[in-house]
Formats: structure tokens, sequence, C-alpha cells
């Protein structure tokens, strides 16, 4: 009885992952029909085969995990989208009014090209030319920026062109500000992993060898020195500042 019970509340679960996924466009409705078919099927075996009881908790705890934190997964993959998309609208933009075209015409030409997901993530876009000093809300708060200059400078009258070409410059140099800060952060990181592994092993090797358990004292000075500079080489990386 318990395992229909928990088969019926991780039916309503995957429901409810693939109703968040076809709301925000990820998925087709005809897609969410057939993910919801397969999906139930493991819940179905592990009612016949009863001793599978674990694995129907795992099966349902990974999808409640999902469910609780389906905004955050959300955002990641819209981030990731945004990250991709963005230069890339610029640069079509630019090319389609050096061709001719308004820049109401090239932005409906580019937005065509975008699957649902993609104009789920750029819709304040499509809304630029609809209402008059209409409120852009993102999906998410870091692409703000992003959707006001793309608004000031396709309503501007005149150097569009020259407008779009310094943002997306500007783009470009905090792209890669942002990709060799990452690479000095993970490089802190495998080096701080490194002095972790090397610190456990000396001080393994003093415990085994010297006796070093029986000086409390010392063991306490040394583990907090060796906090001290763990802590300070990433308080020191994190302040590393990339000059333009």
């Amino acid at each position: 009885m318990l395992q229909v019970l928990l088969s019926l509340f991780g039916i309503v679960i995957v429901y409810r992952n693939l109703s968040l996924l076809k709301r925000f466009e990820v998925i087709s409705l005809r897609k969410a029909q057939i993910y919801f078919v397969l999906l139930q099927l493991p819940l179905y075996i592990s009612v016949i085969f009863k001793e599978q009881s674990a694995f129907l908790f795992l099966y349902i705890g990974i999808f409640l995990l999902t469910l609780i934190f389906y905004r955050k997964i959300l955002n990641i993959f819209a981030l990731s989208t945004y990250e991709n998309c963005h230069l890339q609208i610029l640069d079509q933009l630019i090319l389609l009014l050096k061709s001719g075209k308004s820049a109401q015409t090239a932005l409906k030409i580019v937005l065509s090209g975008f699957s649902a997901w993609e104009r789920l993530v750029f819709r304040n876009l499509q809304m630029i030319f609809e209402i008059e000093r209409q409120e852009l809300k993102p999906l998410f708060e870091k692409n703000h920026f992003y959707f006001q200059e793309m608004q000031l400078i396709l309503r501007s009258s005149s150097h569009v062109i020259e407008q779009l070409r310094s943002f997306r410059d500007g783009l470009r140099i905090q792209r890669n500000l942002r990709h060799r800060s990452r690479q000095v952060t993970q490089q802190i990181r495998a080096q701080a992993v490194v002095s972790v592994a090397i610190y456990i092993g000396i001080f393994c090797l003093s415990s085994a060898y010297l006796g070093l358990q029986k000086s409390t004292t010392l063991i306490f000075i040394s583990v907090l020195l060796f906090l001290i500079g763990f802590s300070s080489i990433f308080l020191i990386g994190g302040r590393i500042k990339w000059k333009t």
C-alpha cells in the first residue's frame, strides 16, 4: 500500500516537472506527453517488484529535488543560453542593418531563427517596439542591463550600427575578463586542493613516525596556521582586478 501511494506521489511530481518545462517552452506538448508516459514506467515496475523500494525512494527523490529547485535550475540553463546567444544577436543585427533593413525588421528576422526556449530567454527583445516605455522584465536579473541598452539603441534615430558595435565590443571585453577571472579562480582552487593533500600527508606521517599526537599545542598551532594560509589564498585571489 505504501509503495502504491509513493508511486502516485511520484506520478504527480513527474507531471509537475513536465508541466513546468512545457510552461517555459523548454519542451513541446507532444514531447511532454511522451516523457510523462516513459517516466512513469519505473514507478510501475517498482510496484510490481516490491523489493525495489529503495529505488522508488531514490527515483522520486530526484524528481522532488528537481521540483524544489526548478527555478534555480531554470536560471542556470537560461544563463547558459544567454551567454551563448547575446553576442550572436548583435552580430546578426549589425549585418542586417548594413544590408538596409530597419532596426525593427532586423530584430524580427533574428528572433524568427530562435527556438522556443531561446525566444523565452530573450522575450524582452520581442517587446522593444511593441509599447512605448514598456518596462522590461528579464527572466533573470543578470541580463537586465543588456535589454535596457538594446532598447535604447534600437529605438534611437541615428548611429544605430555604431552604437551596436560599441556595445558588442564592451560585452566582449567583459566576457574575456570573466573568462580570465574563472581561469585564475580554478588555478587557485587546484593549488588549494594540492596544498590540503600535502598537509594531510605530512600530518599523517608526522603522527605515525614522530609521535605528533602527544604535542596537542603544536598540532593546534599547525592547524591554525594552515587554515589562515588556506583562507588567505582565496581572499587574495578574490581581490584580483583586471585592468582594461
